[in-house]
């Protein structure tokens, strides 16, 4: 069976890059991207694929059936059975009581960013889905009804990390985890 690293955070936070340090540091690991599910998902279906489309569409499936959504990311993946699940962008208690129902944790990861260094990143990463780049725009973005949970999962997370180096938090993350 699986086991799983969560990683909870707001737009901009470094929920990816923390993943992908993780997968390079631990062996043995996949990231799930529920972000990367949803883009192929609209791109397939020529639908657009603007965050706020993107933020609809995975409240849509949240509403319809959270763990049907769960392991639907999780087959697109190509998850295998022995593998450590790095679940990357978890915004939702449904989704947080399935992957840990299904997929017991090793560590639930909590990134506390400050607004405007999750603004910055924003501006600069320049990803396609993220043409609005204006202050109000990311406010707006970071306001819709799929974000505005993310801050009430910190209290379920077992570490919390702030604005350290990546380095410092992989060393965090690795202390933390028992294999």
């Amino acid at each position: 069976m699986n086991r799983s690293i969560l990683i909870i955070g707001g737009i901009s936070s470094g929920k990816s890059t923390v993943a992908k340090a993780i997968q390079k540091s631990i062996p043995n690991c996949r990231v799930i991207s529920f972000g990367g599910y949803l883009q192929d998902y609209s791109k397939k279906r020529k639908w657009k694929e603007d965050r706020k489309s993107l933020q609809d569409l995975g409240q849509r499936f949240i509403n319809e059936n959270p763990v049907d959504f769960l392991e639907n990311v999780v087959k697109y993946n190509q998850a295998n059975d022995s593998e450590i699940l790095i679940f990357e962008g978890v915004r939702h208690k449904p989704i947080l009581n399935a992957i840990s129902t299904n997929y017991p944790a090793l560590l639930s990861i909590f990134l506390d960013v400050d607004v405007q260094t999750r603004y910055d990143r924003y501006v600069a990463r320049s990803k396609s889905i993220d043409k609005l780049v204006s202050w109000e725009g990311f406010l707006k973005a970071d306001s819709n009804k799929v974000e505005i949970e993310i801050e009430s999962l910190k209290s379920d997370c077992s570490l919390i990390l702030g604005g350290e180096s990546l380095a410092d938090n992989v060393e965090k993350i690795k202390e933390s985890i028992e294999l």
